[in-house]
């Protein structure tokens, strides 16, 4: 096998704990990709954002792995995290529960368009050079409006987050200072708000 797991990051789980079709088509093709054999197991990341204004009755992790479950991926191919709440928590999850403790150092993430870049960024910083991560964007397409607006909030995120670690002087693959700054971070502007 290619890959030791295959990473799907939460999308949104709703209040009824159904999830976005984004979510949706991640999830097909991180089956996919364990059905043509590039991977043993898929590891799908996601309580739920801290930004969300309601508990949802179950994880992203959960959804998306019930949504998986009824693609035929079997449940022993099938990993959970479900504490993480950002994309940088999504990252420190996977390698301090199943990354680290299992030697694993080749994964892909599974992402959607503009989303991708980022999230494959911020693995990789979090992650560092001891692992590969190799990123796959799955085919599914916002509407044109919509994408354009992601497509700039997206571009602004990741100019955020490098002018962070840059400031922040981070050293890739420090995980502890890493998850510690951002959260610090997160509080102190979530305060402000």
């Amino acid at each position: 096998m290619k890959y030791d797991a295959v990473l799907v990051l939460g999308r949104g789980v709703y209040k009824d704990g159904s999830i976005p079709e984004s979510a949706k088509s991640t999830i097909e093709k991180a089956v996919e990709l364990y059905k043509n054999g590039e991977a043993g197991r898929v590891i799908f990341s996601g309580r739920w954002t801290y930004s969300i204004d309601y508990t949802p009755p179950q994880t992203e992790a959960k959804a998306m792995a019930d949504y998986a479950s009824s693609l035929g991926l079997p449940n022993q191919a099938i990993l959970l995290e479900e504490k993480s709440y950002t994309t940088v928590s999504n990252a420190y999850f996977i390698k301090k529960e199943f990354l680290i403790p299992n030697n694993w150092r080749r994964v892909v993430l599974v992402s959607v368009h503009p989303m991708d870049k980022r999230a494959h960024y911020v693995l990789n910083v979090v992650f560092g050079s001891e692992y590969v991560c190799d990123l796959v964007t799955c085919d599914f397409v916002f509407p044109p409006d919509a994408l354009k607006e992601k497509e700039k909030k997206e571009a602004e995120k990741i100019i955020i987050a490098r002018e962070f670690y840059a400031h922040h002087k981070i050293n890739p693959g420090d995980h502890e200072t890493i998850f510690r700054i951002t959260n610090e971070d997160l509080e102190k502007n979530w305060r402000k708000s």
